[in-house]
């Protein structure tokens, strides 16, 4: 004797399945360190080649933190559009009043990441020189759905006043030009991430 179809268990099945598949699509897969394509990248140390800011702000999903700090390049020609930038062109400016640039950086991570963050979740530890050396100690491989893929990785700092400190690196849509890209000339699916030369330089 054959089972009665039901169409409404079913539908209710394949919306199961799509869920499943939804949420596994949007988490991130860790790459072996011995992963050929992050051979360049994994437990090496690259050096930073613009000013930035040391901050806490909200992890993407890709994890168990709900907070992970970061950093942010700086910009000494701020497109002129932003009558009122809300991070410092310079460590300089932000040195010079940084009273009024934690507001601008609290207002910016609050409006951009929305009710996903609280306000006391933004803490500014400091400033990045240009040549503070990360070693990069953890690398996944991010699909964001229709967003595509990203390749998402942590650094820890090597030298200066936040030695030892673990940071998540900024990815594409993170607020800053991201930090590690995909080979050039490579197909995405199939590449593997090189590190920017617009924000990191090998320590050789």
């Amino acid at each position: 004797m054959y089972a009665q179809f039901d169409p409404l268990l079913c539908l209710a099945r394949l919306r199961s399945i799509a869920l499943i598949a939804l949420l596994a699509g949007c988490t991130a897969t860790n790459v072996r360190d011995t992963d050929p394509r992050i051979n360049a990248l994994i437990h090496q140390c690259f050096a930073t080649v613009k000013e930035s800011i040391f901050f806490s702000g909200k992890c993407q999903p890709i994890g168990s933190w709900t907070y992970c700090d970061t950093i942010r390049s700086l910009d000494p020609q701020p497109d002129p559009r932003w009558k009122f930038p809300q991070f410092p062109p310079t460590l300089q400016a932000y040195r010079d009043d940084p009273v009024y640039w934690s507001g601008r950086i609290h207002e910016e991570e609050k409006y951009r990441q929305g009710s996903q963050i609280q306000p006391d979740h933004v803490v500014i530890y400091g400033a990045l020189p240009i040549g503070t050396q990360l070693e990069i100690v953890e690398v996944s491989r991010w699909f964001n759905g229709e967003n595509g893929t990203f390749w998402i990785a942590y650094a820890v700092i090597r030298d200066g006043e936040f030695k030892g400190r673990r940071l998540l690196m900024p990815w594409e849509g993170s607020g800053d030009l991201p930090w590690l890209t995909f080979a050039p000339g490579v197909l995405p699916s199939r590449a593997g991430p090189v590190a920017s030369p617009k924000m990191l330089t090998s320590c050789r």
